[in-house]
């Protein structure tokens, strides 16, 4: 969970799975064979379809940004390219996503729309129960990495700066967390109403995608100060520390 969780904070992640979700199962259950429902099977399978070629180049681009976070001589300029290709690409989804719905609601009545999103709650009870273990886990090895700097030979004044470093981060992430948390169930609720328009969607999305970018810009920060700050032998001991969360 703490992979989904962050490439959710920090690549982009999909509100929109849990109610296309749901419409694929009510066509498939309620619509008659015909026209109507072949358009809505072709797009339910190039939805599938591209949706797993998205989450399989996020993890990937996770999986390349934690080795540039391994390796000695990455720069700030290697971690924010890997972040420019993760938010074109999450640019591009999302307004696929969003001519989905409008094709969506083309063919489906408010009534049946409201019928297929009816039993969402469970969904989103388990997104959010997942999300608050990822958190946990997330915040408990910040922890772990200021006692590792803690134990660390360096002078007091060198591991004091260190860990202020840490707690600097730690308090962003956790309001970073506390933003996402207010703002992404608005996007959810948004999506399960029929007469919600795509602007208000962008709009909203919109505001989600600036706390993933400041908390991408506290993880950044925070990582190459610790690095400027201690020297090579305490910053790979923290490092792998740090690098867990990532």
């Amino acid at each position: 969970m703490i992979i989904a969780l962050l490439i959710a904070l920090v690549f982009g992640g999909s509100q929109e799975d849990i109610v296309f979700t749901h419409l694929e199962k009510y066509y498939k259950k309620n619509f008659e064979k015909g026209e109507q429902k072949e358009k809505l099977k072709i797009l339910f399978s190039e939805y599938n379809s591209q949706k797993k070629l998205y989450d399989k180049a996020n993890k990937a681009r996770m999986k390349r940004f934690q080795k540039l976070q391994a390796s000695p001589n990455s720069t700030s300029d290697n971690f924010d390219s890997i972040y420019t290709e993760a938010v074109r690409s999450r640019k591009k989804w999302q307004q696929a996503s969003l001519t989905r719905l409008s094709i969506l609601k083309e063919n489906l009545t408010e009534d049946q729309w409201n019928e297929a999103l009816q039993k969402t709650d469970k969904d989103v009870d388990k997104y959010w129960k997942s999300y608050a273990k990822g958190k946990s886990k997330i915040i408990n090895k910040l922890e772990k990495t200021d006692k590792k700097i803690a134990s660390l030979k360096a002078d007091e004044k060198t591991k004091e700066e260190a860990s202020d470093m840490v707690r600097l981060f730690r308090s962003e992430l956790e309001m970073h967390f506390t933003d996402f948390q207010d703002k992404d169930p608005a996007i959810r609720k948004a999506m399960l109403q029929y007469s919600t328009t795509n602007e208000v969607i962008l709009r909203q999305k919109n505001e989600l995608h600036a706390i993933q970018n400041e908390f991408y810009q506290s993880f950044q920060k925070t990582y190459f100060d610790l690095k400027e700050a201690l020297g090579e032998q305490d910053w790979t001991k923290v490092k792998s520390s740090l690098n867990a969360i990532l």
